[in-house]
This record gives structure tokens, C-alpha cells and sequence, in this order.
């Protein structure tokens, strides 16, 4: 709040002084006296999630700054991490190496499916590196969720709006022919590494509110 102007920080204590009334008022109807109701009122634990999105809606510039810090840069922080780590994989199963030393792992077919199965076991920690990067900018649960299964959610939207696109308007009938290829890149590259994802995610959404 320091680092707020004064016009801004009004505000917000304008804000919670009005959400702390109306809590002193409903205990008031219920039959407390003025003083019993302040009390209980002060003692008892605020809905600080509720009164941070009714802060958000009066203003609506935090509140997207706020969305920013706590999904799009963490998210996009998850993104690139996961490609980055699987075109470092590729790019050194897949190097040349001389005639007179070629592993089975060489071989492009056994070498496609180690990349895979390393770049798998290190989704659980691009997850926890994304979601963890939410939960530092004040992040809820949701968006530790999000921010953590974001490379999947950008490959779900790819592999479910892209290729049906194609299919329609470049008369691309792979999908139509092969239904079952469709199927299995969809487990391989959405449901398998969303899953891993949350399994990383999992730890930071289970830590309570910065703050609280």
C-alpha cells in the first residue's frame, strides 16, 4: 500500500472502512448491541478474498495489473520453460554423432522416445516454477492452477482449435482419416504432460494466502 498515491490509498481504506461497516451493521440487525457488534466484528476473520475483489472492482487498473503479475508472466514463464527444456532434449539426442560411435539411443525413433519421457519427468517442476511465480505476485489458488497447467492449456487450444481449423479451410482430412493418431497426440501432448504439470502444482496451491 506505501507504494500507492495518496488518491489510491484513500481509497482503499475507504473501501475497507465501508466493509467493515456493513459487517457491524448486519451483526446490529441480528440483535447485538453497537458495542458488542464492533467487537465481534473486529475479532472475527475477515473474507480477505472477497474484499480484495471488491477493491479490485473499484479499481479495475490493480485489478488487471494484479492479472498480469499473477497469470500472464508466470504463465509465460511456464510456457517458454517447458520448450526450452524439450529443445534441449531434442537438441542433444538428436546431434549427429561419428559412424564409429552410434548408441540405440542415436537411432531417431528410440531417441524421440527418451526425449519425451525426460522432458515428462521435468514437468512436475516447470509446473512448481510457474505456480510458485504466481503465488509470489499474491496469486489465488485458481491462478496457481492455471499459471501451472499453462503450457498444456496453450497446447490444448493449439491441438483443439488449430488443426480443426485447418481441417476446415486448407481441406486438411488428416484428422477426419486418422482419428486415432488425433486421439493419441492429444494424450501424448495435453493429458500426460497437464498431468505431470499438476503434480508439480499441487504443493504451491496447498500454501495459504500471502498475507494471511
Amino acid at each position: 500500500m506505501c507504494e500507492l498515491d495518496a488518491q489510491k490509498r484513500e481509497r482503499l481504506v475507504s473501501e475497507l472502512a465501508a466493509h467493515l461497516e456493513d459487517a457491524c451493521e448486519a451483526r446490529v440487525a441480528e440483535g447485538l448491541s453497537d458495542e458488542e457488534a464492533v467487537q465481534e466484528t473486529l475479532q472475527s476473520s475477515t473474507d480477505w478474498p472477497e474484499l480484495r475483489r471488491r477493491i479490485r472492482r473499484a479499481n479495475p487498473q490493480r485489478g488487471f495489473n494484479d492479472r498480469t503479475r499473477q497469470v500472464w508472466i508466470p504463465g509465460l514463464v511456464s510456457l517458454i520453460l517447458a520448450n526450452a527444456v524439450l529443445m534441449f532434449f531434442g537438441g542433444v539426442a538428436l546431434k549427429p554423432l561419428p559412424v564409429t560411435y552410434q548408441p540405440l539411443s542415436w537411432y531417431p525413433g528410440v531417441a524421440l522416445i527418451l526425449i519425451y519421457m525426460r522432458w515428462i519427468a521435468l514437468q512436475p517442476l516447470t509446473g512448481a516454477i510457474g505456480a510458485y511465480l504466481s503465488y509470489r505476485a499474491g496469486g489465488d489458488r485458481g491462478s496457481r492452477v492455471i499459471v501451472g497447467l499453462f503450457p498444456s492449456v496453450v497446447m490444448f487450444a493449439l491441438w483443439f482449435g488449430l488443426i480443426p481449423i485447418s481441417e476446415i479451410f486448407a481441406r486438411n482430412r488428416f484428422v477426419l482419416e486418422h482419428p486415432i493418431y488425433f486421439a493419441a497426440g492429444a494424450i501424448s501432448w495435453i493429458l500426460v504432460p497437464g498431468m505431470a504439470l499438476f503434480l508439480g502444482t499441487i504443493p504451491v496451491v496447498c500454501m495459504p494466502m500471502r498475507g494471511r
